[in-house]
């Protein structure tokens, strides 16, 4: 089975322009178990939100560097004290 660590961070909408910015909790760790060309679906402790924004850090291991791609939740479901939640690529 497919499982990569990623990290995020959680945004929220901010100014007039509606930028996004990221919030005040630091970068959180979870467990990717699925990726498509439209979204992923990771494990985490933390309890997300649907529609919440997040900045997703894929890493790219043949070059050593972690892409950053924008994602809204679009579920959350508890699963054996964690949370599966689904991903949808926004940029």
């Amino acid at each position: 089975a497919f499982r990569e660590e990623v990290t995020y961070k959680t945004l929220s909408e901010g100014g007039k322009g509606g930028d996004l910015r990221e919030e005040g909790v630091g970068e959180e760790k979870a467990v990717c178990v699925n990726i498509s060309d439209k979204g992923l679906c990771f494990e985490t402790t933390r309890p997300l939100r649907e529609k919440q924004m997040l900045k997703v850090l894929l890493p790219l291991k043949k070059v050593g560097i972690s892409s950053p791609i924008l994602g809204e939740v679009r579920w959350v479901n508890p699963v054996d004290g964690k949370y599966r939640v689904g991903i949808r690529f926004v940029l």
